[in-house]
Order: C-alpha cells, then structure tokens, then sequence
C-alpha cells in the first residue's frame, strides 16, 4: 500500500494534491484542473481587454451613460464580438463588468439608452420585467405611432364626441373608413386608454 503524502491544496478546486499519483506541474491536482485554472487566467485577460475596448469606444454623457460610438444594430444597441459570437452591446457590458447572465434573462437599462453601455446603467430581468418597464416608462408605441394605425388622436375624441350625442357605431366606422370593432374598443376604451 502506497503512503499518499499531501502537498498543499489545488489552485482550482480546492482538493488535495498527492505526491506520486502522477507527475503534477503548477499547483492542480489534475490536468483537468489545470486546464481550467489556465482557461480562467485567458478569461480574465479577455475580460480586461474587452472592459478597455468599451470604455476606449464610448462617450460619457450628462446622464452618465456611456454612447458606443462603433458598429450599431438598426434598432441603435451596439454590436459587439463575444468568444466569435456577435452579441448586443449591453450584455457583452454586463458580462465582463458584471459577471453571468443566466439562460432566459435579459439585459435591461435603467436609462433608456439603447446605445449606453454604462454597467451601472444595466440590471437583469426577464422578459416580463421589460415589458413592465417599458409599460411604466410609456416608451411603447401607442395610438397613431402605431405604424399601422388609421386613425389620430384627434379623430379618437371625435368618434367618442359622435357616440356620446347619438351616432351608431356601424355609423361612425363608416365616416372614418374602419370597421365597426374598432369604433366599439374606442368607444368602450378598450383600446386609445391613453386618450
């Protein structure tokens, strides 16, 4: 029976390393262990690269949010290459300020600034959690910034004007062109709450 002399602890996972198992280099008890700590070393080396990349590519703004001023998505969030993935700007700043993004969260802003980067600016949450916000912050679309709406605000309060003295609504969808169902959700304010 082999005596199993301890050395010190591994580096990476904490566990004992034994003299005479096999030939060990470093501080790991495996070269399972190893690879890891020397993944770990890179990851870091990344993570400091990329912290400079965003911080070299931004412009501090009054409200402290940091503008990416390279490449940008139609929708304005920066585009960013992550581990030979490009990703959305925010959660590559999350990543490597922050630390993991569990699968399903989002990355979210506290500013309304697609294009800030800030990590103080970013907080995580699921989609719910972002369409809350952005109900709460009244940054979705509504009413006639709908891209497909036919009628205005103005043209709203007037088909409300016309129930209110008399009109049927079959009659009032025929004056503005739309169909009885939506003369009935504005009538009913099922739909244009807003107004």
């Amino acid at each position: 029976m082999c005596n199993k002399i301890v050395l010190q602890k591994c580096q990476t996972c904490s566990g004992p390393i034994i003299k005479g198992k096999y030939p060990k280099k470093g501080n790991n008890c495996s070269r399972k262990c190893s690879a890891i700590y020397r993944w770990s070393l890179i990851y870091d080396i990344y993570h400091d690269f990329l912290q400079n990349k965003i911080k070299q590519n931004t412009i501090l703004d009054e409200k402290g949010c940091w503008n990416w001023q390279k490449s940008k998505s139609k929708s304005g969030y920066p585009k960013i290459t992550y581990r030979n993935k490009t990703l959305r700007g925010n959660r590559v700043s999350y990543l490597v300020f922050k630390g993991d993004i569990k699968d399903g969260l989002l990355v979210c802003h506290t500013c309304d600034n697609p294009a800030c980067l800030n990590p103080d600016h970013l907080y995580l949450g699921d989609s719910q959690t972002n369409c809350d916000d952005k109900a709460k912050r009244e940054r979705q679309a509504r009413g006639e910034k709908i891209s497909i709406s036919k009628l205005t605000g103005a043209q709203v309060l007037e088909i409300r004007k016309m129930h209110e003295v008399g009109y049927s609504q079959g009659q009032i969808a025929k004056l503005f062109d739309v169909y009885q169902t939506t003369i009935s959700g504005i009538v009913r304010r099922r739909t244009w709450k807003h107004i």
